[in-house]
């Protein structure tokens, strides 16, 4: 069914069938409330064993300060996970960030080394005014370490901050999510695509069963 994700590859976190769906030959994801750790539809698949990349190609426009959408490697249980995400800053003012925390609170995020794409400032510099709004994300794993990288092509990738240890990310699923904190509105994230190592996993993701409230799928 196109109008349904796959689920024998996706799980989604806090379900919220309103706010995701796929049409147009994308997943098109509302930014919820809150953060990563009470957010809804946290939409991942687990990561294969060893060396991977992922890839995604979003179309993203957020309007408010918070508003946020991209590419999440989610730990099971109380463990950490990372972030790769296209933020709206606030003063017209936007960048991507690639921050790990060693839970699943935003309180446990590493900021020491450069984690967005002016450096390792929360001043900036920030990107470009004319930084397209369809973008690709691309998460890679040595297996021990992982990398964020951005691009506007599609061809050539940039790596935004340092190298983070995939230690402490208990049983790694990864994929995509949108959130807004306490921001208003309800800003889309079309995600175009997910491809493992380049290849796609089928057509835009897409979950029919209904997961808990805190992960998987239920029966």
């Amino acid at each position: 069914d196109a109008e349904l994700l796959d689920n024998c590859h996706w799980t989604v976190r806090r379900p919220d069938e309103t706010a995701y769906d796929v049409s147009g030959g994308a997943l098109n994801l509302t930014a919820r409330p809150g953060e990563y750790n009470d957010t809804a539809n946290v939409i991942t698949q687990a990561a294969p064993d060893g060396e991977w990349t992922a890839t995604t190609k979003v179309t993203w426009n957020p309007t408010e300060q918070g508003q946020q959408a991209g590419l999440v490697v989610a730990g099971s249980g109380g463990s950490g996970f990372a972030k790769m995400t296209f933020v709206d800053k606030g003063n017209d003012n936007e960048w991507i960030e690639f921050l790990k925390s060693s839970s699943p609170s935003n309180d446990d995020f590493q900021f020491t080394g450069n984690w967005n794409t002016g450096g390792g400032s929360f001043d900036g510099p920030f990107l470009p005014a004319d930084f397209p709004t369809t973008f690709w994300l691309r998460f890679a794993s040595d297996g021990t370490q992982l990398r964020g990288y951005y691009s506007t092509d599609g061809d050539e990738f940039v790596q935004v901050g340092d190298a983070r240890a995939l230690a402490g990310i208990n049983n790694p699923r990864v994929g995509v999510m949108a959130l807004k904190g306490g921001a208003p509105g309800d800003p889309v994230a079309d995600f175009d695509f997910f491809r493992w190592s380049g290849q796609q996993q089928g057509e835009a993701p897409s979950v029919t069963a209904s997961a808990d409230p805190t992960s998987g799928t239920a029966p």
